[in-house]
């Protein structure tokens, strides 16, 4: 077995016999914590080293859960904002329906369109041109902060908000790393999307499965409730 120096490692693994990486030995990991108290690891490699993990670790999900082989060793990812802890990384190409069936491999879906991709057709983002990354708030319920906000009121506000799309990504890759599920007492209001005929797609965990319903713009609630997004 051949140990990677530390600073030299972005994700902090350990090079083994035949290719395969596994976590670093406790006095590797001695070393690096070593470093970083001594300032030879700044603030900005730690980022880079943080920042690196995280790609991999969706890197990784996507092939295990998707089954798309993907790259983001050079996407940028959003700055650091207080409380926006989780980043979620949308790849080049994907669509709802796919993360959709993935969903249905692993739990009940009720989806109120037969074909989400053509049903939900408007949104703040998208990654027809590539991929791309945002941050959230790493909760399971969602935002206190915008209740009894509508989409319109949210929109008036220059609020950024999850799509639809964003919001399924979320579910699918929380139920994988927990187990559990979102929104079990809220429901997102999908802001950043628009159906064709002009609602607003609403996501949640309700009655075993996950739902995907719709709201009038003008909708709002102390439960129903979007997630703003720092991209």
């Amino acid at each position: 077995m051949t140990a990677l120096h530390a600073t030299d490692c972005a994700d902090v693994r350990v090079q083994q016999e035949g290719g395969s990486s596994g976590p670093p030995t406790p006095g590797q990991m001695k070393e690096f914590w070593a470093q970083v108290q001594n300032g030879r690891i700044d603030k900005n490699r730690m980022q880079a080293i943080l920042q690196s993990d995280v790609r991999t670790e969706w890197e990784d999900f996507y092939g295990r859960v998707l089954g798309m082989g993907v790259g983001f060793s050079h996407l940028a990812l959003p700055a650091p904002k207080p409380g926006f802890n989780k980043v979620l990384i949308i790849a080049h190409g994907l669509q709802l329906s796919r993360l959709l069936h993935a969903c249905e491999e692993r739990f009940p879906v009720r989806c109120y369109w037969d074909n989400t991709d053509s049903a939900i057709s408007r949104n703040e983002r998208d990654s027809a041109t590539g991929s791309y990354a945002i941050r959230v708030r790493d909760r399971v319920e969602a935002d206190e902060e915008l209740k009894n906000l509508s989409a319109e009121d949210i929109a008036e506000r220059e609020i950024a908000t999850e799509t639809a799309l964003e919001r399924v990504i979320h579910e699918l890759k929380y139920n994988d790393e927990k187990g559990g599920h979102l929104d079990v007492k809220s429901i997102t209001l999908c802001s950043g999307s628009r159906v064709s005929d002009g609602h607003v797609p609403s996501v949640d965990w309700f009655g075993g499965a996950l739902s995907l319903h719709w709201h009038y713009p003008q909708g709002a609630g102390a439960r129903l409730r979007a997630r703003a997004v720092v991209s």
